[in-house]
């Protein structure tokens, strides 16, 4: 593992994860309901190419990430003072070959990690009623698993004024199925790479 030790969403942290694939992108790679290769893969390929020669900065989120980056402090620290866990901030976590990264929002120990959403409170009350992974997050926290070689995640959606939800994801059939999906999209992406840096020479 490569560890990139830097505040995410920097410039330093940009250019860590500018043209490989990121957990938090991976819905592009694999379907959460059926664990295929999605759809949008060959969009996400070509993004991912056009970012390596001209990065593209300009999202710049909306109410809801905003609010997301505000309350993460006050989630992170809920759930230390609920499981009693030390959570290490980290910008990035790359494969050695650098071929793919994730950002998580904390590292518990050699094993563990952190992934906290702050969604609308509606959403944040579904998620609490149904009291499993959302499936939308579902690739993102397999990939997370697979990429930072964790044992295990703790998922927490934290809305201020609800109770916030707590779910442990270990690794399973499902991460298996997102690191075979990992493997096809990078030799895709790489033979992509090569055909078109070819035919532009």
């Amino acid at each position: 593992m490569i560890y990139i030790d830097c505040k995410q969403g920097t410039d330093e942290w940009l250019e860590a994860r500018r043209g490989i694939p990121t957990a938090s992108e991976f819905s592009k790679i694999i379907t959460p309901r059926t664990g295929k290769l999605s759809a949008s893969t060959d969009k996400y390929i070509a993004e991912l190419i056009a970012e390596t020669v001209e990065p593209d900065h300009d999202f710049q989120g909306n109410y809801w990430t905003e609010r997301g980056l505000a309350l993460e402090p006050e989630a992170r620290a809920w759930y230390e003072f609920q499981t009693d866990n030390t959570v290490n901030e980290v910008g990035m976590v790359l494969l050695d070959n650098r071929s793919a990264g994730v950002s998580p929002d904390g590292l518990i120990n050699s094993d563990g990690m952190l992934e906290i959403k702050s969604p609308k409170p509606s959403t944040h009350v579904l998620w609490w009623l149904r009291g499993v992974l959302p499936d939308e997050h579902e690739p993102q926290c397999h990939a997370a698993l697979q990429i930072a070689e964790r044992q295990w995640l703790d998922f927490v959606s934290y809305c201020p004024r609800f109770r916030p939800l707590l779910v442990r994801i270990t690794p399973d059939e499902y991460t298996v199925k997102v690191a075979a999906a990992l493997a096809e999209f990078t030799e895709r992406l790489d033979a992509a790479k090569s055909r078109i840096f070819a035919e532009a020479a």
